[in-house]
């Protein structure tokens, strides 16, 4: 325990307890509702020391040891937790309090996004320790592993040039563009392609670009071990930005080539075909569900050529460059929409869980009416999210309060 810290630990509990030697000297027990009226008052002492003192390791636990030399006054162990609400608000900012037993307040949101800052400054620390090539084992050797990679939608918060503040409220004009955190998921599978509900398992995101995302995806599979999987599958959509470097996460990971497998979301597919049948001019209803339908049977028995040769037969008129590029998705993604092969084997053909990790991590905390996020509190709460949703909150917090712990010794 630092030395300022347990400075002002003794200060509290001088304060305290010349407050119960006080109570001592001017009671006196006469009555049974004397010493009613005593036991309270020294219970009350007990609560506001441990409030006092948890209050004090929990700001130390989560900030840099910066404190004055002149901190030997009582006051400075409560000062920032005292102010007015009034105060802040007046400054723009909002206070979420949690009330202790004593009645005093700790703002979560300060300790969140200042263990956010530990828990990022941690994954780069262990991402920068993987290297260039792959490192020990780890918990996904000799699994069957299955990653995927996929966009949302938030919207940042960004000062608006000359921005004069409110009267009434003091708060600044701000823009707010839209951006896409990009978020991962990491899973084993068993032989029938379905997840191991207690395995492993990791979520994390990042606000960065596609190059970004894709270190920390390789990243983690180091640290877990999966260069030592027996197969290792991708799964997305057919967006450029994740394929366009598949075949440099296959290399990165360290794994042969025959153990690893690129897969187009099989519903991602069909959307494509579903926009063939629509640009098709002159076809009821009924006709374009007619060959949606064919066209879906033949792509999941993995006749990708058939698929191929039928929207040639489409490709004339006045809409044949439209439906020229959906038939480019299936060439480029040839070899990865063979879904029958990829059936046959126990692979999966769907990429359900990263939609699944949007829509829990960005959607439903940081995507919303009126939610709009500063860039390195966004960062930080895509990460613990995450992890929280992943089933491994517990073990984030236990890791980087003992890495910020020996960091500081």
């Amino acid at each position: 325990m630092p030395r300022n810290l347990k400075d002002e630990i003794d200060m509290i509990i001088t304060d305290v307890g010349q407050q119960v030697k006080d109570l001592a000297s001017a009671s006196a027990l006469r009555a049974p509702a004397d010493t009613v009226r005593v036991e309270h008052a020294l219970a009350f002492f007990g609560r506001q020391l441990a409030d006092r003192v948890m209050e004090l390791m929990l700001r130390s636990a989560v900030e840099e040891p910066e404190r004055a030399d002149n901190s030997g006054e009582a006051a400075s162990a409560t000062s920032a937790s005292e102010r007015p609400a009034s105060s802040t608000r007046a400054a723009g900012q909002r206070e979420t309090p949690v009330l202790l037993l004593g009645g005093r307040k700790i703002r979560v949101r300060t300790i969140t996004y200042r263990f956010a800052e530990l828990a990022l400054a941690l994954r780069s620390e262990r991402m920068a320790e993987q290297g260039q090539a792959p490192q020990g084992s780890g918990a996904l050797a000799g699994k069957r592993v299955v990653a995927s990679v996929d966009g949302g939608r938030i919207r940042i918060r960004e000062r608006a040039r000359g921005g004069c503040r409110r009267k009434e409220t003091r708060h600044r004009s701000f823009k707010a563009p839209w951006r896409e955190p990009k978020v991962l998921t990491v899973y084993s599978i068993d032989e029938k392609g379905r997840k191991e509900r207690r395995r492993v398992s990791l979520t994390d995101g990042t606000l960065k670009d596609a190059d970004v995302i894709f270190a920390l995806l390789v990243g983690h599979l180091r640290l877990l071990g999966a260069h030592e999987a027996d197969a290792f599958v991708l799964i997305g959509d057919g967006a450029r930005w994740i394929w366009n470097r598949v075949q440099a996460l296959f290399e990165a990971v360290g794994l042969p080539a025959h153990r690893c497998v690129a897969i187009v979301d099989f519903y991602h597919a069909l959307e494509h075909l579903q926009h063939v049948a629509d640009l098709r001019a002159g076809w009821s209803a009924a006709e374009r569900r007619s060959w949606f339908r064919r066209a879906k049977k033949a792509l999941r028995a993995g006749r990708v050529e058939r698929v191929i040769a039928d929207i040639d037969e489409l490709c004339v008129g006045r809409r044949a460059k439209a439906i020229a590029t959906e038939r480019k998705y299936f060439v480029k993604n040839m070899e990865s929409v063979r879904y029958r092969d990829f059936e046959r084997r126990g692979l999966p053909i769907g990429s359900g869980a990263v939609e699944s990790a949007v829509r829990r991590v960005v959607n439903q905390r940081l995507k919303g009416n009126g939610c709009c996020w500063l860039e390195p509190h966004a960062e930080g709460i895509l990460h613990l999210r995450g992890n929280l949703k992943a089933g491994r909150w517990d073990q984030l917090v236990h890791e980087v309060l003992d890495h910020h712990t020996r960091r500081r010794a």
